[in-house]
């Protein structure tokens, strides 16, 4: 019997929870722009319109090299990171978009992004840490991170004096 392997976004190189990895939000976009082709950006642009407002227009303009980036970028000042991610999933699925040949299904991809932050975002949650995405450096996350893993060690060695 085969042991079924699960899909992942968290890489060694790749996590929510080490700021010197890439974030899998960053590399899940990284892979969908290696994916698309000039005119696999226009057809998105084009179906995204109403969500661009008045960047669309500005993005028809832009040079195909930073159009994928420019766009993504757009859609999250109009949507938010997790409205993007729902409005990708969705479109992604509406064009059965795949990648790497056809082997991975995008639609999945943006599911699984959206399952593995609310993973995350709860395990934070369970430790007493408040995840505040728009506060800019790690300082007092790093600090909350700090007081958990001293308040750990202190019961280790207490258990550990108990044990003996």
């Amino acid at each position: 019997m085969g042991s079924k392997t699960r899909l992942t976004l968290v890489t060694q190189n790749s996590s929510f929870e080490d700021p010197l990895t890439v974030h899998p939000w960053d590399k899940l976009k990284d892979s969908l722009i290696g994916e698309l082709t000039g005119d696999d950006i226009n057809r998105l642009l084009t179906l995204s319109e109403s969500k661009l407002g008045a960047h669309y227009e500005k993005l028809l303009n832009e040079e195909s090299t930073s159009k994928c980036n420019k766009f993504f970028h757009c859609l999250e000042d109009s949507l938010g990171e997790d409205g993007t991610v729902r409005y990708l999933q969705n479109l992604m699925g509406d064009l059965n978009f795949h990648g790497d040949s056809g082997n991975v299904n995008y639609q999945e991809l943006f599911l699984l992004y959206e399952e593995e932050k609310r993973d995350y975002i709860s395990k934070c949650s369970q430790l007493g840490l408040e995840i505040d995405p728009t506060f800019v450096g790690r300082q007092n996350f790093i600090e909350q991170l700090l007081q958990i893993l001293h308040r750990e060690d202190q019961y280790k060695e207490k258990k550990t004096i108990l044990d003996n």
